[in-house]
């Protein structure tokens, strides 16, 4: 079972089994707190490997003489952060021309906000032949080595857990400024299906009329023109 994997993992890693029951009950919840689960052991993979440098790296200190400041315990959370600013620095090797956009486009691909009782972010399926893919293959291998992404079958890419995007504050910062469209999407998602429902059945179509969301419409669309095939275009 998982907790039996990751006491394996422990020990293979020579880490402190003590810390064995805090990370399966991590796991147990990031497993329970999304609708379709990715491939999470690959990401404790990752997880214990980077506990093990830090524990190389305490043990440095400690040999040299040095007073060893006290860490928070790495998490599958705060170590997301931790990996994904060490792996965009090697992509950019500090020369950052355009990567911020191609990451950006790539999120609002695999990233979708729900509304109802509140907004919701979930995952979705980008297919691999889409230019927010195709146009960004250094990217796409540094997230894949991250394990932050995978293939749930051979045609598309998805995010590995809802968790990358809240927990790496790039990919955070990214969303936050991209969610207010999001937003205008999923509401007038379901207007534009009634609308196209309208249509077909022969009735007069009713379009946006408030001037509020006229406005937001005319942002989405701004923002969104490279990506239109998100948009109910037609409506």
């Amino acid at each position: 079972d998982l907790h039996h994997l990751i006491e394996r993992s422990f020990a293979a890693f020579r880490l402190p089994p003590g810390d064995v029951p805090r990370i399966h009950a991590e796991a147990v919840e990031w497993l329970d707190g999304q609708e379709h689960p990715g491939p999470i052991l690959p990401l404790l993979s990752a997880l214990m490997a980077e506990m093990r440098r830090a524990e190389d790296d305490r043990r440095k200190t400690v040999s040299k003489l040095e007073t060893a400041e006290p860490e928070a315990p790495l998490t599958l959370a705060n170590v997301l952060d931790r990996l994904g600013e060490r792996g965009w620095a090697e992509l950019t090797r500090g020369m950052n021309t355009g990567w911020d956009e191609r990451l950006g486009r790539l999120m609002r691909q695999l990233v979708v906000t729900r509304i109802g009782g509140g907004t919701t972010l979930g995952l979705r399926n980008c297919p691999l032949s889409h230019p927010a893919v195709t146009g960004a293959g250094p990217l796409i291998e540094t997230l894949q080595r991250l394990r932050f992404v995978y293939r749930p079958d051979p045609g598309s890419l998805r995010l590995t857990h809802e968790t990358i995007v809240t927990s790496w504050g790039r990919l955070r910062s990214l969303y936050e400024a991209d969610r207010a469209h999001q937003v205008t999407l999923a509401e007038i998602a379901p207007k534009a299906e009634r609308w196209q429902a309208g249509r077909e059945a022969g009735q007069p179509g009713r379009g946006l009329t408030d001037p509020a969301d006229l406005e937001a419409a005319a942002l989405l669309w701004m923002n969104y023109r490279e990506d239109a095939d998100l948009l109910p275009v037609d409506f």
